[in-house]
């Protein structure tokens, strides 16, 4: 099972990698543990509002990039671009934010939407954005590798191999898998993984409490990510809603992600925020997010051979495709169209001056030698 590229982690990050690596006709692979996937329970709401200018243009191509997807034979696409409702804090008014060409909203039309809007906060509408299919874009990612030549196997990856000081492969639990080059994509697994070819502890893991409802009411047919009263709502699969809950406290990494929510929690979290009540409960989960402490992803290269794209934090959704094409580039040792420098996972990343749900003003890091 040798290929010249493996790819750990078969999220929508490592599969945006591989299919960007594949279309340029080189044999790449993608290996995926088959552990409850963070991607296929994402909220998976796309938009561009961000504080870091960096992050706001790798949103931006990225979004390009599903305003032209259409799934292969119905030419349907994944995405619906319904436009996103973002909500801030008062304090977010002296940050010069990036991409806010999306015009600012008002709390009439939150209202018009279906939401109660907040008392305090700023309203954002984001015409741009929009929702994503998360199970429809995997298999549309999947189908478009293999359809370009590259190969998907089942395989709990549990560390990297090298001969002679150089990357020679990596090590699962079924044996060794020969590549020249390895890039991991696998979430908070990532620093796992790589061990000691990677040291310090360089992910802020956080938690979420995420529930499905039956609707009792009219449902709004726009997200929302409300930063004021730190919730995400959005439309979800036959007539539902989809409600989220972001803790900010750090957790660690044993912290089971599969443990059950706090529903009465989030029904009191989140009916203020809607203008009908919420229905029985469909389903239920917790995820635990790789933050990274700037809440810059870690992204390129920490040794020869060997690259990582981690630390996304739940929103690996609004930045993959950009990431796939960046590092289709650093692979194949082509200068990328931008400098991803403050991206780079050698870097020491400080805390973020504004703690919310990827908003924030980051402070300059620096890098490590």
């Amino acid at each position: 099972m040798r290929s010249r590229h493996v790819i750990v982690g078969g999220g929508i990050v490592g599969l945006s990698v591989a299919l960007a690596i594949a279309r340029r006709g080189e044999d790449v692979l993608v290996l995926d543990a088959g552990r409850p996937a963070s991607t296929l329970r994402s909220a998976a709401v796309v938009r561009t509002i961000a504080a870091d200018p960096m992050l706001a243009v790798l949103a931006q191509l990225s979004l390009s990039w599903f305003e032209r997807w259409t799934e292969d034979g119905d030419g349907t696409s994944p995405f619906e671009q319904c436009g996103v409702f973002v909500v801030l804090p008062e304090e977010s008014r002296s940050i010069r934010m990036s991409a806010i060409d999306a015009a600012t909203g008002s709390a009439e039309l939150l209202a018009a939407s279906g939401y109660v809007p907040p008392r305090d906060g700023l309203v954002y509408h984001d015409r741009r954005g929009g929702l994503i299919d998360p199970i429809r874009a995997v298999g549309a990612l999947q189908r478009a590798i293999q359809i370009n030549g590259g190969r998907l196997a089942a395989a709990l990856v549990t560390g990297i191999e090298s001969r002679h000081g150089a990357v020679s492969g990596v090590t699962t639990s079924a044996g060794s898998v020969p590549a020249d080059i390895v890039i991991v994509a696998a979430g908070r697994w990532t620093a796992q993984i790589l061990g000691d070819l990677w040291p310090g502890s360089p992910f802020d893991l956080q938690r979420a409490e995420v529930a499905t409802f039956a609707s009792e009411g009219p449902r709004p047919e726009l997200p929302l990510i409300d930063l004021c009263r730190g919730v995400l709502v959005r439309r979800w699969h036959d007539d539902g809603l989809l409600t989220s809950l972001r803790e900010t406290t750090p957790v660690s990494f044993a912290d089971d992600a599969e443990q059950g929510c706090d529903i009465e929690q989030i029904r009191t979290r989140i009916e203020p925020v809607l203008q009908s009540r919420l229905g029985r409960v469909t389903s239920q989960w917790t995820a635990v997010y790789d933050n990274a402490l700037d809440d810059r992803p870690y992204v390129g290269a920490i040794g020869p051979h060997l690259y990582v794209a981690a630390g996304f934090g739940g929103f690996g959704f609004k930045l993959a495709p950009a990431i796939g094409l960046l590092l289709a580039d650093m692979v194949a040792e082509v200068e990328p169209a931008l400098d991803v420098s403050a991206f780079a996972p050698t870097r020491r990343a400080t805390a973020s001056c504004l703690r919310d749900f990827g908003l924030r003003e980051p402070e300059s890091a620096g890098v490590s030698a």
